[in-house]
């Protein structure tokens, strides 16, 4: 028989106010015909949680129970505690990870019918939240029929998602990478923008206070350096969105940009070209 396992990630589904389970306690439905779990969201926010922490995780989960090269397995986590940068903003629906589905299925050494996602604790907008939030109704109910009910019910609220996920209008899904591309831009300029601000400031006082203006730009100089790697990861997360053609000629651009370590007389002219290659990504994906 086909087994369905159902992985979730929720420190509040595991929590009191649902299922109140101990910390060593992962199980929450055993059936014939399938079976639920809930692990700990990762105790810190990485760029890439899943990659990092849960991907080995859930490995063994799976390979945990018998024949499992014959389940079908459905994963979901919250969104940023759980798949940290690629969490994307303002999006009103479960978001979906067709390219972790393919290294966890590499990962495994064995193809099966496999889904991971990120989902909104909001029963408004997640089609999973909104059944797998009732858990706690049925989890202590000694009916073994109603039990399998609720299984059934995750597994259609899964392919609701999956339907909602694979057709969203066009236009939504422009306003959702302008959207995107749009928090990525201001993301990365934000982290740069006040350091030169501070480099202004040591112009405009390094006739007066050479000293004052030379320990200045010695500290945005350690300041660039430290936040290169941030950029670079907010600019990869956005990554898989990007299509062929004028949006990966300007993500290009960004990236070529932010592999560059600028010197302190570049810095303006070099945050000046990451804006408007950043600026440029987004408009790119406008159609009209």
């Amino acid at each position: 028989m086909t087994q369905k396992v159902f992985i979730f990630v929720s420190s509040a589904l595991r929590g009191t106010r649902y299922l109140g389970l101990a910390d060593d306690t992962i199980d929450v439905l055993i059936l014939p015909q399938g079976r639920m779990i809930v692990e700990k969201e990762p105790s810190s926010i990485m760029p890439d949680p899943w990659e990092t922490e849960l991907k080995r995780l859930v490995v063994e989960r799976i390979k945990s129970h018998d024949e499992w090269k014959e389940s079908i397995v459905r994963i979901a986590g919250h969104l940023k505690p759980c798949f940290g940068d690629l969490a994307i903003p303002g999006q009103p629906a479960d978001q979906r990870f067709p390219e972790k589905e393919k290294g966890l299925i590499d990962e495994l050494g064995h193809e099966i019918d496999i889904q991971i996602w990120g989902f909104h604790r909001d029963t408004k907008w997640s089609e999973i939240w909104s059944v797998a939030s009732e858990v706690i109704h049925v989890v202590d109910n000694p009916s073994e029929a109603k039990q399998a009910a609720f299984l059934e019910a995750l597994e259609e609220a899964f392919a609701k998602a999956a339907k909602t996920f694979e057709n969203r209008p066009a236009r939504d899904e422009e306003e959702r990478l302008r959207d995107l591309f749009s928090v990525t831009r201001h993301e990365i300029i934000g982290m740069f923008d006040p350091l030169r601000i501070r480099l202004e400031t040591a112009s405009e006082i390094n006739t007066k206070e050479p000293d004052r203006a030379g320990t200045i730009r010695a500290s945005v100089d350690e300041s660039i350096d430290a936040k290169l790697p941030g950029a670079r990861r907010v600019l990869a997360g956005c990554a898989r969105d990007v299509a062929a053609g004028e949006p990966e000629q300007w993500f290009k651009k960004a990236s070529e940009q932010l592999g560059m370590r600028p010197s302190l007389s570049e810095f303006r002219s070099w945050l000046d070209a990451l804006n408007d290659n950043l600026s440029k990504l987004r408009k790119s994906v406008t159609s009209d």
